[in-house]
């Protein structure tokens, strides 16, 4: 229900609607998520950022991984070949 409250939100909004779901490993986050994804209408643009406990230490690390997948760099390059790094 939160989740199609924040959809009717982003609706009406003028720019973007964010919803954070968070929860302990196994309690059905994707699974409520892929529900949700499925029932979106068609044409509806979605940004997914996922964290990970092995990243801790860095900071932002899912927006990090989003603005790497949106400029076409890749992720696995060493960081002697990355820009910024």
């Amino acid at each position: 229900a939160a989740l199609r409250e924040r959809l009717a939100a982003a609706a009406q909004a003028p720019g973007p609607i964010a919803a954070l779901v968070v929860g302990d490993a196994g309690v059905g986050k994707s699974r409520l998520l892929g529900a949700f994804l499925d029932e979106l209408p068609r044409g509806t643009s979605v940004v997914e950022l996922r964290a990970s406990p092995f990243h801790r230490g860095q900071g932002l690390q899912p927006v990090r991984a989003l603005l790497w997948d949106l400029a076409g760099l890749r992720a696995d390059r060493s960081p002697d070949h990355r820009p910024g790094q």
